[in-house]
């Protein structure tokens, strides 16, 4: 009683029995000759304190627990309180302390462990050795016992008992954690469990997998009769871990099972295993450099994930600490993304990166996902370009088109090959199409091209299987061509949004609003952040919660600079952001400088793009612009070309975006050729033109002048700068529709200030950024210039527009703005047929020069050709052509009769049109100039009009209308 009173011992007992059940174990042992002279006396008046009352279930039918503390230990009192023992508890744990071989042979001694019901038996921490063998031989006499805890005892001897007593016994739990044995050791007890009724099975820390001894095989062969499997903190090598996916000698593994639910893989980082494969490039990208010999020294753990998507009952898989990157991310995207049963991931504690964030965001916002719970507590941020995550290949879900080299040894590029052959299945246009330019290679022959991917497609549960070869690799070049169903850009930029980006449901946001919570270190909260941006399509109310919960965390908020980082990160995601959306998302005090940063998004208008962009691509709001233009330029080509309306772009390729201009990594600007599905892959600064094909009708009415004149009344009280009328003036212009006096009445609005445009300059240190100082600057352009570029599109009355009474009309504008005005438009969209003879409409210059291997030009020397074979008299003279024109001396070049109504050039052959044979030198395509003139009454205006129309594309809005 004494010992009981001492408060060492806590058990649940029956409230009703306490009493006599102790005076009667307590009697009964006095009886039997144990002394109990040392123990001190009870209290008579207190209550018995050995119920801890924490303990007690009320209605509880049986006791649970007794709990074997140092002091029981230390006095040898263990025995006195055997016969209460056999009556009042069913669960013995020692509660992980050390027990001396001799009072374990007390144990036996006595008969306890025989003659009491024992359901869970914990011996874990004890060390017991010796007396395991006679432990054993009294338990298997009970088949009551459910759970055994053997952990950190020495079990190496006595693996032929321990499996003889599993194989007779109803034990379903098995605890071995920490427990070290030999493979042949292993082999025995894993055979036994293999044949028992044990579903749930702990081997955590036993450096399974250490060696190449076949352990994992043995493990492999006991899950089709596991449901929980716990092999946490091993040591698992790349044969270790294709033993857990595919099974041992006897099968098994993780591809067969149906019973397996949790999976505990924790810790299990392969040790310093890894994969070494030689990867042999060979083929069209290797010619001139002979063989590249690429290492791959891949993780052992990605072969265990790519087998996962051919299982079908895991439930939970914990992999925390297991150095998951970006490559086993995308393996785990790749096979989880159809699983069936799987709830609840735990990859904490692991180096997953950007890229490995956003191949699990994709994972969890896929609807076929059944993933509820996922963690990423602690994840670490790494380098995650392509030249630190090389040879894996970085997978652009929002622009996948390029070029691709993939090695089926690795299973990265496996799972990679396997999206893109989804994505292109998705569409309509079919797999065949968006796979060109293939060459492929196996182990035994040689590369070649072929006509598809060499992969084998198959039906599984009602879901499409792609088996892709393990040796080999193959080259690609792969698109994704888009069929628009939309009429505006309104409607193209939703479209796109669909296609190119995940939407993020509810059920999808609530697990990455846990994930969120989980995060502590900024440098996490911006990583995790940027990834939602790139790839998902996320709602006001998202994003303004995800900001609130980052004004939660006030200890990763030293500053200001986070939350305004949050803010203009995620703003990308929304598919439309409205102008005043931005002061319901973040608090008054960063309001305006995530303005400020959001300028070129918040103020884009789909409708009308025309104009000119001046971009920085590290600023996240600035690349999502630059990423919608590249689209509507896409549909704009497409448009244009389907209706047939006159090519006036400056190559003849109907590309509508113009003068591209981005500055390199040395800080020296660069100009480039437009090509569509790309952007620079790094943060820079890049301007270019955008200019819409499509003009308004003739008969499409105007805005009334009452409604002109409150527009251009409002804008001149406004105390707002130039720039910012501008940015107002261009998000509603879609909305306009104006004839050219109306747009010369908004040219002169500056009048009354009497400035040029003041450029912005956002200044914002950013951690871990590439440009810590980002700015965007604009050279002095008049409030004129960007009136009329802006309106372009919007005019119905075109060859006004572009004649002497607006543009080149000084009153207006001046030189320098009318030379900025026909750089960003083109020669083609700003030239004046109705003036072609006049000086003002030439930028003052008499004489008219054309590259002829430049389409613009050459479509103008067209006109000029055409219209002096219509109109009468000598109109073209003064004419010189570079490297024919010594031939004729001091007299002027004839333009031939075989130049009508196509002169050469433009990919036509620049070569002149009589006997002269050039040497096989490179000459530079020839260079025409002339004088036009024509007197009065030889104009023909109306063939003009109909050259405008026809070449200079104007008023097409009868082909195809915008649907404004």
């Amino acid at each position: 009683t004494g010992f009981l009173n001492s408060g060492e011992l806590y058990m649940r007992l029956r409230p009703r029995e306490v009493t006599s059940n102790l005076v009667d174990g307590v009697s009964r042992s006095t009886s039997a000759g144990v002394t109990l002279a040392k123990l001190p006396p009870p209290e008579p008046s207190a209550a018995p304190r050995f119920i801890n009352t924490d303990f007690i279930v009320p209605g509880h039918p049986e006791p649970v627990m007794l709990r074997y503390f140092d002091v029981v230990q230390q006095q040898r009192r263990l025995p006195v309180v055997f016969p209460f023992l056999r009556r009042n508890a069913d669960e013995l744990c020692f509660d992980g302390k050390p027990v001396s071989d001799e009072d374990l042979l007390a144990v036996v001694e006595s008969n306890v462990v025989k003659q009491t019901p024992w359901k869970v038996f914990d011996m874990s921490g004890t060390g017991a050795s010796l007396a395991l063998p006679a432990i054993l031989d009294q338990l298997a006499s009970s088949h009551c016992l459910l759970s055994l805890d053997l952990s950190a005892c020495r079990v190496g001897p006595v693996v032929e008992g321990l499996a003889a007593f599993l194989g007779c016994s109803i034990c379903s739990t098995l605890r071995l954690n920490s427990v070290n044995c030999l493979a042949r050791e292993w082999k025995v007890l894993l055979a036994g469990v293999r044949r028992s009724s044990v579903k749930f099975l702990e081997l955590a820390d036993c450096a399974i997998g250490a060696g190449d001894d076949g352990v994992p095989g043995y493990v492999a062969e006991c899950m089709p009769t596991l449901v929980t499997l716990d092999v946490s903190y091993g040591h698992f090598s790349a044969s270790g871990y294709r033993a857990l996916a595919r099974g041992g000698v006897e099968g098994g593994g993780i591809v067969s099972t149906t019973t397996l639910q949790r999976l505990d893989l924790c810790g299990c980082a392969g040790g310093f295993s890894r994969v070494q494969t030689k990867l042999v490039a060979e083929g069209p990208l290797a010619e001139g450099h002979g063989q590249v010999l690429v290492q791959y020294s891949g993780k052992p753990v990605a072969e265990f994930l790519e087998a996962l998507s051919d299982n079908s009952s895991l439930q939970f898989l914990s992999l925390q600490s297991a150095n998951l990157g970006y490559e086993e991310d995308q393996v785990m995207e790749d096979a989880l993304q159809n699983h069936g049963s799987l709830e609840e991931l735990d990859l904490s504690y692991n180096p997953h990166g950007g890229q490995g964030l956003r191949a699990l965001f994709r994972l969890l916002c896929r609807p076929s996902c059944r993933v509820n719970i996922c963690h990423v507590r602690q994840f670490r941020v790494v380098a995650d370009d392509e030249q630190h995550l090389a040879p894996a290949k970085i997978y652009q879900f929002s622009s996948p088109t390029g070029s691709y080299r993939l090695w089926f040894s690795h299973p990265q590029h496996r799972a990679l090959l396997r999206c893109l052959l989804r994505r292109a299945d998705a569409t309509a246009i079919g797999i065949e199409r968006c796979f060109t330019s293939i060459t492929a290679k196996d182990s035994e022959q040689p590369a070649k091209p072929v006509r598809q991917v060499p992969v084998v497609r198959s039906t599984r549960d009602g879901v499409d299987v792609w088996q892709v070869p393990l040796t080999g690799w193959v080259e690609f070049h792969f698109k994704l061509f888009e069929e628009w169903e939309a009429t505006d850009g309104d409607g193209v930029i939703s479209e796109w949004f669909h296609r190119r980006r995940l939407p993020c449901g509810l059920a999808a946001f609530t697990i990455l609003l846990s994930m969120f919570r989980e995060l502590e270190t900024q440098e996490q909260i911006r990583a995790f952040c940027q990834a939602l941006a790139r790839d998902l399509q996320l709602r006001h109310a998202q994003v303004r919660l995800l900001v609130h919960e980052t004004l939660r965390k006030r200890r990763c908020l030293p500053d200001k600079r986070l939350l305004t980082e949050i803010a203009y990160t995620l703003m990308p995601a929304m598919r439309t952001v409205d102008k005043l959306a931005v002061q319901d998302l973040v608090p008054r005090s960063v309001f305006n400088i995530v303005a400020a940063l959001t300028t070129s998004l918040v103020f884009f208008n789909p409708k009308n793009p025309t104009g000119r962009y001046r971009l920085h691509l590290g600023n996240p709001a600035d690349r999502a612009a630059c990423e919608r233009v590249f689209v509507l330029a896409s549909w704009e080509k497409a448009r244009s070309f389907a209706c047939g309306i006159p090519d006036t772009s400056r190559f003849g390729d109907r590309e509508v975006v113009r003068n591209m201009t981005f500055t390199d990594q040395s800080n020296r600007p660069r100009a480039v050729r437009f090509m569509p599905d790309w952007l620079p892959p790094y943060d820079c600064p890049v301007v270019f033109d955008f200019v819409a094909p499509f003009r308004m009708p003739v008969d499409r009415p105007a805005v009334p002048d009452v409604l002109l004149s409150r527009l251009v009344d409002m804008l001149q009280r406004s105390e707002c700068t130039l720039f910012s009328k501008t940015l107002a003036l261009r998000s509603v212009s879609s909305s306009l529709v104006v004839t050219a006096e109306q747009v010369g009445r908004l040219m002169l609005l500056d009048r009354a200030t009497d400035g040029a445009l003041v450029g912005r300059k956002v200044k914002l240190r950013k951690a871990n950024l590439v440009q810590h100082n980002m700015q965007v600057q604009w050279e002095d352009v008049t409030w004129g210039a960007e009136v009329f570029v802006c309106l372009f599109n919007r005019c119905t009355d075109q060859p006004t527009l572009v004649s002497s009474a607006v543009l080149y009309n000084s009153r207006f504008l001046s030189e320098f703005d009318v030379r900025a005005c026909v750089d960003r438009l083109g020669r083609l969209n700003t030239f004046s047929a109705l003036e072609a003879c006049s000086v003002r409409a030439n930028l003052g210059h008499a004489r008219h020069s054309m590259n002829l291997g430049i389409w613009e030009d050459w479509v103008l020397a067209k006109l000029f050709v055409t219209l002096g074979a219509i109109e009468e008299g000598e109109n073209i003279v003064k004419a010189r052509l570079t490297g024919v024109s010594h031939v004729y001396g001091d007299f002027s070049f004839i333009i031939p009769s075989n130049w009508f109504p196509d002169p050469p050039g433009a990919g036509r052959g620049c070569q002149p049109p009589f006997d002269w044979t050039p040497d096989h030198e490179y000459r530079p395509p020839p260079i025409i100039s002339f004088e036009y003139v024509s007197v009065p009454s030889a104009i023909n205006r109306k063939e003009r009009i109909k050259l405008g129309v026809k070449l200079l594309a104007w008023q097409n809005g009868e082909a195809a209308d915008d649907g404004t």
